[in-house]
């Protein structure tokens, strides 16, 4: 009698652990990524130093993007290259700086990468040239 009841208990436990556990693991609604309105970027050529002009704007400013990946080039975007939901950075392709190193993104898409909870995200974006 006693292991009747405590049996369908004791399954009914492992069941909900099943299906807790593998809930799906989608980012919460906090730390949904932003829309990024108006990617564009245009090509520059300074003294020796060629890239691309990149500004977009995001829809909220409580998840920041850590890198851009523009044309398989990644560039880590500093705080100083954010103005509240502004972003303007330079992408360098080309220097003759020494000691800098241009980085290949490895990724076919281009997007912005972002560091939610310790895991990164790549968010892909449309980056439209414009011309100057």
């Amino acid at each position: 009698m006693k292991n009747t009841v405590i049996k369908p208990f004791f399954i009914f436990f492992i069941l909900i652990n099943i299906l807790l556990g593998c809930k799906s693991k989608n980012l919460s609604q906090d730390y949904s990524m932003p829309e990024i309105i108006n990617p564009t970027y245009s090509i520059y050529n300074v003294q020796g130093e060629k890239g691309y002009d990149v500004k977009f704007e995001l829809s909220k400013d409580n998840i920041l993007p850590s890198a851009i990946v523009l044309n398989n080039i990644k560039q880590g975007i500093l705080s100083e290259n954010i103005k509240g939901k502004s972003v303007n950075i330079n992408i360098i392709t080309e220097t003759k700086m020494n000691n800098y190193e241009i980085t290949p993104s490895g990724k076919s898409a281009n997007g912005l990468i972002f560091n939610i909870n310790g895991k990164y995200y790549l968010k892909p974006v449309d980056f439209k040239l414009i011309s100057n």
